[in-house]
């Protein structure tokens, strides 16, 4: 026994990707001993045990501790010339020990003597077959007299049975070891989320309880009533999910598994950074990440001063006042050199005289004259062409809200510098722009650091108030957008590029018993659809979106209007009364001169 438990051929076999199984005595407390040994040692790990023993191995291995995934039988004779079958395991040392009979082995005389009448014999080509018996070895179908004498226990695993005419009947477990491990003993987990919608939904009760919701929460309560345990839930004091710090530690959460300050952490993305000190169960939503930024014209502090001035652009308006001006100098010049001209008019009266017949308005100047009236008539088409423009832009920007973007991907963001970027820190999303080669996620990562203290937020709701707070930009995940902020007018999504894509499952200590009972229960969820059923429920629940209906007009709209317009009155009253101080001081005059 020595040479088959010698560490470097354990090692070598596992290099060679053989699975490997160990058969070992179990009759003296020394073999119980030997066995715990090779439990807690690596090289132990992953192979399969099957103990050769008596109804002594109870007592034996009472004190060894076998985990709920180590892959092994005890095999027993009993009075009658069979062999059971048994497995034992713990969930935690502390915890009851679970003995289960799974199967049982009889000889060929057995089952010839007790056996059907006829035997439905078909050749065993299968890789399972044993190449010693392939000639003899034949597959049974049809009922077994023997079984009616087996424990009840074993009766529902009668089916697929092989018959090996050289040996005997084995009747053994179907389903892998995962399947046969439903029981945690009510055990408490320690999971650990943090806000993640509609994943998971943190909250406080009435006594200051940490509570969470969302769909993952869902899928690990149906894995509660599955495997019989019990969540208790927390989230990490410094609020972050798990980065690796320059001095090699891990913070968040993913520190908090390490340090075993919990069992799980419910809904986070994989890495593979993260993927060498915690193990990760399948995933279970594939998720990717999108800019968000404040809709423009939807600023909630203040009168929009460019509601009446954004429907032509800077050159567009100069162009117009060039036109007025030279118009204006057309009028003063032809009406001081033309002969048919009523009078001269002064180049300050044509201006008026120009901006009066653009808005359609008749004058009192006597402009005769064909030079004239070409520019009175050039003045009114200008006016109409100016007046059509303009209104017709008026309308689709106060009654649509014609978006007028800045940029709509991440490269253009970058190249127009205008707006601050902002991502969630100690994400998957924050390390993959500090880390990448991607000249573009350089430059984001760049301005995210540009940005000191708000580069990188705590909580998504930060992000999201900064982003209503002006020139703001928050790459988050689709997922949360959607339901937190998918009916929210003010916040505009830009989904012509994403980024980011990442696999979001559970996570649970390295080497943890939990990774494969309940990547076991997952698989049947998918199969059976439940997953899918989950998240589109909770992914419909969110908020419906405001009618795309054009709004009404709001005063920080309509308010620069009323403001100038109050100012022109002012500026009439203005004039007025000095006017009627120029009045007096004349008439003071005259009468002091006479």
């Amino acid at each position: 026994m020595g040479s088959a438990l010698d560490p470097r051929s354990l090692a070598s076999a596992r290099r060679s990707n053989r699975q490997l199984m160990l058969l070992l005595p179990m009759f003296l407390p020394a073999h119980a001993l030997t066995l715990d040994l090779l439990l807690r040692e690596s090289v132990g790990r992953g192979l399969r045990f099957l103990l050769l023993s008596n109804d002594a191995f109870r007592s034996l291995l009472k004190n060894v501790y076998i985990s709920a995934m180590t892959q092994l039988q005890v095999a027993v004779p009993d009075s009658e010339g069979r062999v059971m079958l048994w497995e034992q395991y713990q969930v935690r040392p502390d915890l009851p020990t679970h003995l289960t009979r799974v199967g049982c082995w009889i000889s060929r005389a057995q089952a010839l003597k007790s056996g059907p009448s006829s035997l439905s014999l078909v050749p065993e080509t299968g890789t399972d077959a044993d190449e010693g018996l392939k000639d003899t070895s034949l597959a049974v179908s049809g009922p077994l007299g023997f079984l009616k004498d087996l424990p009840q226990d074993l009766h529902e695993r009668s089916e697929g049975l092989r018959l090996l005419l050289g040996a005997g009947v084995l009747l053994g477990p179907r389903e892998e070891l995962a399947s046969r491990r439903g029981d945690l003993d009510g055990t408490t987990l320690r999971c650990m989320a943090d806000d993640f919608q509609p994943l998971t939904i943190p909250d406080y009760g009435p006594a200051g309880d940490y509570r969470v919701t969302g769909s993952f929460v869902d899928i690990m309560a149906i894995l509660e009533r599955s495997l019989n345990f019990t969540c208790s839930w927390s989230r990490p004091e410094d609020r972050a999910w798990g980065a690796l710090q320059p001095d090699g530690t891990w913070n968040g959460m993913i520190g908090d598994l390490i340090a075993d300050k919990g069992d799980v952490i419910v809904a986070i993305s994989r890495t593979l950074p993260r993927e060498e000190v915690v193990d990760f169960t399948l995933p279970l939503l594939l998720d990717r990440h999108i800019l968000v930024l404040r809709r423009p014209g939807t600023a909630n502090s203040g009168i929009s001063w460019s509601s009446y001035t954004q429907e032509f652009s800077s050159g567009a308006w100069a162009g117009a006042a060039m036109m007025v001006l030279f118009m204006g100098s057309c009028i003063t010049l032809i009406t001081r050199y033309s002969r048919s001209s009523g009078g001269h008019v002064p180049f300050t009266e044509s201006i008026l005289l120009i901006l009066g017949a653009a808005c359609q308005q008749g004058t009192k100047q006597d402009i005769q004259g064909t030079a004239g009236r070409i520019v009175l008539l050039t003045a009114l088409l200008l006016g109409t062409v100016t007046y059509i423009h303009y209104t017709s832009f008026l309308i689709s920007a106060l009654s649509v809200n014609r978006l007028l973007l800045p940029f709509t991907t991440l490269a253009e963001l970058t190249r127009v510098d205008s707006h601050q970027l902002m991502v969630l820190k100690s994400t998957v999303q924050e390390d993959v722009l500090k880390l990448s080669t991607n000249p573009v996620y350089q430059k984001a990562w760049a301005n995210i650091q540009a940005g000191g203290e708000w580069g990188s937020v705590a909580t998504n709701d930060v992000g999201f108030a900064k982003v209503l707070e002006g020139k703001n930009v928050y790459l988050t995940t689709e997922s949360e957008y959607s339901y937190q902020y998918g009916g929210d007018s003010r916040i505009l999504a830009l989904t012509k590029e994403k980024y980011i894509a990442i696999f979001v499952s559970v996570a649970v200590t390295k080497k943890s018993q939990l990774k494969e009972l309940f990547d076991n229960r997952l698989v049947r969820m998918r199969s059976a659809g439940l997953l899918s059923k989950i998240l589109k429920d909770w992914g419909e629940a969110r908020p419906p979106p405001l009618p795309n209906a054009a709004p009404p007009l709001s005063l920080a709209k309509t308010g620069s209007a009323f403001l100038l317009l109050a100012a022109g009155t002012a500026l009439s009253l203005c004039a007025l009364g000095m006017e009627v101080l120029v009045t007096r001081c004349l008439k003071r005059s005259a009468l002091a001169s006479r």
